[in-house]
């Protein structure tokens, strides 16, 4: 038995315009739907240890829209805290008026509505700041022996908990970056070893250097990077001393850091910039530098001065 074929061909086209038109129409919807639907959030970035250690951190929701201009009455955080906000493209940008407390959830609503469509929609986030940890060093008594473990204490603002991270002889100096501490030892003859691991001590700490004066160790704190003076003792050839290093602890990476003219940086003195990786750094001249070893991007001099007193507290603004 055999078919008609106009039969067939009608079918096909019948087919074919049943397909198409559920195609269309499924299109449709999906710009219908589009038209009517409001910025989605696709994630967030912010430096919690930042936001509390003092004023104008900043807190950047990622949607999938570009977001239309919006005031502070129409963005809420709790518990509250002032907040200037910012669109930025497909970016909203909130900048807080104060720092945040430790150990505290911050939730952020934010109404906003989408540049292009006109469409609203709620954007909600919250994140938990730091519990506020600090570190002391505490000397073996006086009365010890020369071998007797010097010790370093974490505490927690708020609580009477006190745990030991480091017990070890003849600590010279220490510093925190979050979550890796780097200490710096030294032995009967006075040379130095510096060490870097996990606070926790879940893992053997790194040697990254020994038989070496060791000095100005430092933390950039919530940039986690850490920095040091490293002068090679009983080496000639290893070359001249007090040179600046930073070390990565995310990459396992230690930089050393050249001056404006290429060549290794000897400081007389030097700080990170507060919430970044840079650093300035006093050249023997007294002149001093603005270096960024990570990013690569070009020294830029700041002129001479005889002396730097540090950052004012929540800024970048450097006292000279």
């Amino acid at each position: 038995m055999f078919s008609d074929p106009s039969k067939r061909q009608h079918r096909f086209r019948l087919t074919a315009a049943v397909t198409i038109g559920a195609l269309l129409l499924a299109a449709l919807g999906l710009t219908v739907a589009n038209s009517v639907q409001g910025p989605r959030l696709l994630d967030a970035q912010i430096d919690p240890g930042a936001t509390v250690e003092g004023v104008g951190g900043r807190l950047v929701l990622r949607v999938d829209q570009t977001v239309a201009d919006l005031t502070a009455d129409q963005v809420r955080v709790t518990p509250v805290v002032p907040v200037e906000p910012k669109s930025d493209g497909a970016d909203l940008i909130l900048r807080f008026g104060d720092s945040l407390r430790y150990a505290t959830t911050y939730e952020i609503v934010a109404q906003v509505r989408s540049a292009t469509t006109g469409a609203a929609s709620t954007l909600r986030y919250s994140f938990q700041t730091p519990d506020g940890a600090f570190y002391i060093l505490q000397r073996a008594a006086s009365n010890a022996g020369t071998d007797a473990p010097d010790q370093i204490i974490r505490s927690v603002i708020g609580s009477t908990e006190q745990r030991v991270v480091r017990s070890q002889p003849r600590i010279e100096q220490f510093a925190v970056a979050d979550p890796v501490i780097a200490v710096v030892t030294s032995d009967a003859a006075g040379a130095g070893t510096l060490t870097v691991g996990p606070v926790e001590g879940s893992e053997p700490p790194q040697t990254l250097a020994d038989n070496s004066d060791i000095s100005e160790l430092k933390s950039s704190g919530p940039s986690g990077l850490l920095g040091f003076v490293l002068t090679p003792l009983g080496d000639p050839d290893l070359g001249g001393g007090g040179q600046l290093h930073l070390y990565d602890p995310v990459a396992g990476k230690l930089i050393k850091v050249s001056g404006f003219d290429g060549k290794p940086l000897e400081p007389l003195d030097w700080a990170f910039v507060p919430g970044t990786t840079s650093i300035v750094a006093q050249a023997a001249d007294y002149s001093f530098y603005l270096i960024d070893p990570l990013n690569g991007t070009p020294t830029q001099p700041l002129g001479g001065h005889s002396r730097m007193y540090g950052f004012v507290p929540g800024s970048t603004t450097l006292i000279v």
